[in-house]
């Protein structure tokens, strides 16, 4: 399969008539579907005074106005509103030349038709060759079914006149309507993440070390940060850290049934599915694994978030993907994963199951996520061209789609055999 773009009249028409559809949908709600446009959105971002973003802890204010080209709906800041702007990330913001940002905007509304909200990410994925491994990850979680699974847009952006390439426009993670829409008076989103842990982050006040497991990051115990409730007093964390060590003792003695009193078990095996399918290796710090907890008292593994690190990645070389298809769990399992994720392997029923939910959807969630890969390139390709002579990485977007392709297929084909050997 070739993504090669050739601008013929018909062809256009063709795909507008072949109905390639795009998510809609806003984060837990059912999906809703239109015809993918032939032109993409714009979004364009003018500071106050022209300030220069450069700082993730403090907002900038700006103006802010998207072109949706017809197919979503303008957006413009408000005469008398307030929208703003900041980086984000850690080594994305750190170490690349083309920055993420956080967009908040001074009320609600909806950008690129997600669901209405304040805040939204502008993912650069610039150590990304193809530009679509995050999307590919939401794609196939929302096949799966799991729940504030993000929206997968892509704009072409500018910040004070100037060319800042194709983003990927997403949700925040965080709780609320139409983003992770838990419980407000008792609901808990965790991120199970390194940079936000006690060691790296002592006086955040909103994080603790796991009582049962660690990773080899910290040997002290898994961070675990507190996402909501926001601000969480004393003796919230303490009653969250005893919530959180009742589902590691049930996964630490193996205990199947008393893991799926407490807990969505099939997020947890979709979660696993899609973190090992492409190698995500930031399992093993590990860095912006989320889970939550709603009223209904179970936890639930998602959303997915960030996977650049994953899909075969070259640790020595910024762009190069699609390397090892060796496995990260397992009897071949050739990486250090925390046993929070993978000793429940260990028990018999739970790995049937698993194998099971695997055969029956895995690699049909991947062909789901390819086809809309596909759909995207289609009417990406004029912008990922200009964004690659924006940014110039030595790689070629519709050659590292095709690889990328073949990587994914080859280890979900291994995958099925490989679960023989658990």
């Amino acid at each position: 399969m070739s993504y090669k773009y050739t601008v013929v009249f018909l062809f256009s028409i063709a795909l507008l008539m072949s109905g390639c559809k795009d998510d809609e949908g806003t984060s837990g709600s059912d999906t809703q579907t239109k015809v993918v446009p032939m032109t993409n959105p714009v979004l364009y971002i003018t500071t106050d005074s022209g300030q220069d973003i450069d700082s993730k802890e403090h907002y900038v204010g700006c103006t802010i106005r998207l072109d949706g080209r017809q197919v979503y709906d303008d957006y413009e800041t408000p005469s008398n509103g307030s929208d703003s702007i900041r980086g984000r990330g850690n080594s994305t913001w750190l170490w690349y030349p083309k920055k993420p940002y956080k967009i908040k905007l001074g009320r609600r509304a909806s950008l690129c038709g997600i669901g209405k909200g304040k805040k939204y990410v502008l993912l650069a994925n610039y150590r990304d060759p193809t530009r679509m491994m995050n999307a590919v990850v939401f794609d196939m979680a929302a096949y799966m079914g799991l729940p504030y699974t993000n929206s997968n847009r892509f704009v072409e952006v500018y910040v004070n006149d100037d060319y800042a390439g194709v983003y990927q426009l997403t949700e925040q993670i965080e709780q609320g309507e139409n983003r992770v829409a838990i419980d407000a008076a008792g609901g808990i989103l965790l991120s199970l993440d390194y940079d936000d842990g006690p060691d790296l982050s002592p006086d955040s006040g909103d994080n603790f070390c796991s009582e049962i497991f660690r990773s080899s990051y910290s040997w002290w115990g898994l961070p675990v940060c507190v996402k909501y409730p926001k601000e969480p007093t004393a003796q919230q964390l303490v009653d969250i850290k005893a919530e959180f060590t009742r589902l590691e003792q049930a996964i630490d003695a193996k205990n199947y049934t008393a893991l799926k009193g407490m807990c969505d078990v099939q997020s947890m095996m979709d979660f696993l599915i899609i973190q090992e399918l492409t190698r995500n290796v930031e399992l093993v710090t590990p860095r912006s694994m989320y889970l939550f907890r709603d009223a209904d008292q179970k936890w639930r593994f998602g959303p997915m978030w960030d996977f650049d690190g994953g899909f075969g990645y070259d640790w020595g070389e910024r762009h190069n993907y699609f390397t090892t298809q060796s496995w990260m769990m397992g009897p071949r399992g050739s990486l250090d994963i925390p046993d929070f994720f993978d000793k429940m392997f260990g028990n018999t029923a739970f790995l049937n199951d698993y194998r099971t939910r695997w055969n029956e959807i895995g690699e049909e969630a991947l062909e789901y996520a390819l086809d809309k890969m596909e759909c995207r390139l289609d009417t990406l390709a004029e912008a990922l061209v200009r964004d690659e002579a924006t940014w110039q990485i030595g790689r070629d977007w519709h050659d590292e789609c095709d690889r990328m392709a073949d990587w994914l297929r080859t280890r979900a084909d291994k995958y099925t055999n490989y679960l023989k050997e658990f």
